[in-house]
């Protein structure tokens, strides 16, 4: 558990005039399956900022032949929210929910959605300044909702819309380890 009288006092948070702060994610988002993934990174035990309360520390490490799934999310679709739940203090965490879009309905995506369906895991999302938010933890994973959308008018995208939502002390964390994807890692990011 966190002691927060041992953190020290926090600097203020002022809005700097020009920051760029677009909304939404970028197009790429990864999926680690729980099923795939035999260990975690950990929180930050480091409370000397306010910054290490959100970090994780370490890297995902997956059983022999599986990896994050890199998913090619239609533009615009992928996004995420955090809000406050329960009652009283002492209580109290966050819901992150997310949602991302891939683009099709053919056999792939439906096999896809198949996966989900009955599945747990960690979803990581990038901001346009390249940093990592990951969703679900091993104690708390990542719930997944499919949905295939057909569409009913030709200008009516087919789609596989997923859903996700966990719960967690932290509105998402900020990840800076490897991304372990076929045949490549994407290092670490600071």
């Amino acid at each position: 558990m966190i002691n927060l009288a041992e953190l020290g006092q926090p600097s203020n948070l002022i809005f700097q005039e020009g920051t760029e702060n677009m909304g939404g994610f970028g197009s790429i988002a990864y999926l680690g399956l729980r099923s795939h993934i035999n260990s975690y990174p950990t929180e930050s035990t480091d409370h000397s900022n306010i910054e290490n309360l959100a970090k994780l520390v370490g890297s995902y490490g997956f059983n022999l032949g599986k990896q994050f799934i890199k998913m090619d999310c239609i533009p615009t679709t992928v996004g995420a929210n955090s809000e406050s739940q329960g009652e009283y203090v002492g209580s109290q965490s966050f819901k992150p929910k997310g949602v991302y879009m891939i683009s099709g309905t053919g056999a792939q995506v439906r096999g896809y959605a198949r996966l989900l369906n009955n599945s747990y895991g960690v979803v990581i999302l990038t901001n346009d300044n390249g940093e990592r938010i990951a969703y679900g933890t091993e104690q708390r994973p990542a719930r997944f909702k499919s949905t295939v959308m057909e569409g009913e008018k030709p200008s009516d995208a087919k789609a596989l819309k997923v859903e996700f939502e966990t719960d967690s002390f932290v509105p998402g964390y900020i990840y800076e380890g490897d991304i372990v994807l076929d045949g490549i890692i994407l290092p670490g990011v600071s």
